[in-house]
């Protein structure tokens, strides 16, 4: 999440992150005062990071 707003993200770089906004998404949070580079609050899917420590965990056992 950015913000506290829930996205779907369409792409990662080293230098940054691409997201899907809809329209009305963008039209009623913070989002559409938002500009590249600006500092934002995220948050890690707490379901992504299970998979990530499952995953972790398997790939050290073998």
């Amino acid at each position: 999440a950015v913000d506290g707003i829930s996205l779907t993200v369409a792409g990662v770089t080293k230098a940054g992150f691409r997201l899907w906004i809809i329209p009305h998404t963008l039209a009623v949070t913070v989002l559409r005062e938002r500009k590249v580079g600006d500092v934002v609050n995220l948050e890690a899917d707490l379901l992504g990071k299970y998979v990530e420590q499952f995953l972790s965990a398997r790939n050290k056992r073998r």
